[in-house]
């Protein structure tokens, strides 16, 4: 793995930098006033760790899944590698009485998902925002290709 010689970070080989989530849906993109889109990045190596906010006022004309776009490199293209991390969540459709979700960076993508796990079933992935405000914040890691 780049950045890494025989276990020892080079931290030479790190970075940080910023980056700006937008949410769009999957089928459709809608449209979204934000009122704060906030990304950091911090790399070493292959890994990639996060934090991003994202607040809007509006949003309107979007469908299919809640994709949270503008991640800063392109994920690992691995088979079944699907990082995940913790969001907390606002004025979403989670299907629960929970207001936390899971980001899953899906491979060789350059965005993520809100998911959840509900009891018995497979996971729930979050549909996109269809009207209002709202807010989702949260962090995770994950390789890059």
């Amino acid at each position: 793995m780049a950045g890494f010689n025989n276990g020892v970070v080079d931290l030479a080989a790190a970075s940080e930098g910023t980056f700006t989530p937008t949410i769009v849906g999957s089928v459709s993109a809608g449209s979204t006033t934000y009122t704060n889109q906030l990304g950091v990045y911090y790399l070493i190596g292959d890994l990639v760790f996060i934090y991003a906010r994202v607040e809007w006022s509006s949003t309107s004309g979007g469908s299919g899944n809640l994709h949270v776009e503008g991640l800063p490199f392109t994920a690992k293209n691995t088979s079944g590698l699907r990082p995940m991390g913790a969001f907390i969540v606002d004025n979403l459709d989670l299907n629960t009485a929970s207001n936390t979700g899971a980001a899953e960076v899906f491979e060789n993508t350059t965005y993520f998902k809100i998911v959840m796990s509900r009891h018995n079933t497979n996971l729930w992935v979050v549909p996109m925002v269809t009207s209002g405000s709202g807010l989702l914040t949260g962090s995770f890691v994950y390789l890059r290709n």
